[in-house]
């Protein structure tokens, strides 16, 4: 089945899954980053203070998420997306209404681990467990949430900032997530089959301890595959500043070529869903930092703008395939009435790495590394994990838990 005769079969799912991935767009860096300079401001707080503070609120939601994202198995979906819905919105309006450093550190906390935690979790582990055999490409239709936010809401959210300031913009955004709730159940409410989500539903669902895969030699060879992507981006992009600088160009260079990256994760998901329904996920998933580990070489070479832009390219199609693979393997991998547990705990590793990938390059330049030895060492990271992900892919190497998934 193609992408259109999947859209025409399930046009309300494929919404459903794409309407999350965009609401997440409010606790993801790339829109939380465009308030910093408003907020340190307001705050007298410098922009690495706050850092600092981003660093502790994005663990937090990272060690949160296992918790309270493995409730999706033992819940209706409805009733489960509404509260993630009410959650994030509840973030949103206290920022709007912060008067002092530490209610606005709580409603970080609260976008960080409802938007891009939760959000994302009600839209791709529903998505996956619902659609098997065109499971890919329905991943990948939803996850055009992802780069569609990236795409349009920092030019309006710069907008409204200059024209209603940093509160009444996360007000509009509060409001804007809580409509989300009654389009939601429009699109699912008729789907009793959707909303469990399960072959077995969620009452069925054991409270057990993690999935059996993650105790598996299997396991510790992928888990960086799972991580360097998100980390070596957001170490990146974070820090796009600086290299901007070291390769006497402006930021503002970098920044207009993000409209770049955005376009390669649309291409790179869509490819990335037949490719995983003929191959399927576990073949592919080695092979999906490839792209990103040439772009720093780009940069390397030429300090140009055509350099920039082939980096962003490609930057942009390892998060797009990986963004589908990685969800589509770990249905692969466990039993659907445990994916939610699964996925969040994944979901965890990835945002704990989006944590740590910023201060490891910082602490990496504080001790003398120059930005080539950072590209260097992107480079060098991402080659020898996808080799290892190849060697645990090879037969009789080591034993893949497929049994769980069918179990």
């Amino acid at each position: 089945m193609n992408f259109f005769r999947l859209l025409w079969k399930e046009p309300a799912l494929i919404g459903f899954g794409l309407l999350f991935c965009f609401g997440s767009s409010v606790g993801q860096t790339f829109f939380i980053s465009l308030f910093v300079p408003s907020w340190s401001e307001t705050f007298g707080l410098s922009e690495a203070g706050f850092a600092n503070i981003y660093l502790a609120i994005t663990l937090f939601s990272g060690f949160s998420l296992p918790f309270i994202g493995r409730l999706i198995d033992r819940t209706d979906l409805m009733t489960y997306s509404a509260a993630v819905c009410v959650f994030l919105s509840l973030g949103c309006f206290l920022i709007a209404g912060a008067w002092s450093l530490a209610p606005l550190a709580v409603g970080m906390a609260f976008v960080r681990l409802g938007g891009q935690g939760l959000m994302s979790h009600v839209a791709l582990t529903s998505i996956a467990r619902f659609f098997h055999g065109d499971r890919g490409k329905a991943l990948a239709l939803s996850t055009l949430g992802f780069p569609l936010g990236e795409f349009m809401l920092p030019a309006l959210a710069v907008f409204a900032i200059g024209a209603a300031g940093w509160r009444m913009t996360y007000s509009i955004s509060g409001a804007a997530v809580a409509l989300i709730i009654p389009l939601a159940i429009m699109l699912i409410m008729r789907r009793e089959d959707f909303r469990r989500a399960a072959s077995d539903g969620p009452a069925n669902a054991d409270d057990g301890p993690p999935p059996r895969v993650f105790r598996t030699a299997y396991f510790l060879l992928v888990a960086p595959l799972f991580m360097a992507g998100p980390l070596l981006v957001t170490a990146l992009i974070f820090h796009q500043g600086l290299i901007a600088e070291a390769k006497g160009m402006t930021l503002q260079i970098f920044a207009a070529a993000f409209t770049v990256f955005a376009v390669a994760q649309v291409a790179g998901s869509l490819i990335s869903g037949p490719l995983i329904d003929r191959y399927t996920a576990h073949r592919l998933f080695p092979l999906h930092l490839i792209p990103f580990a040439l772009g720093p070489l780009a940069l390397i070479v030429s300090a140009s703008l055509p350099a920039v832009i082939l980096y962003m390219a490609l930057a942009g199609a390892t998060a797009g395939l990986g963004g589908t693979i990685r969800n589509a393997i770990i249905a692969e991998l466990v039993r659907p009435e445990r994916l939610g547990a699964a996925r969040s705990a994944m979901t965890a590793f990835m945002v704990v790495s989006t944590a740590i990938g910023p201060a490891l390059f910082g602490w990496m330049m504080l001790a003398g590394v120059t930005i080539d030895g950072l590209l260097w060492f992107t480079i060098a990271a991402l080659l020898v994990i996808s080799v290892i992900g190849a060697l645990a892919e090879y037969p009789g190497w080591v034993r893949r838990p497929e049994a769980e998934s069918r179990a």
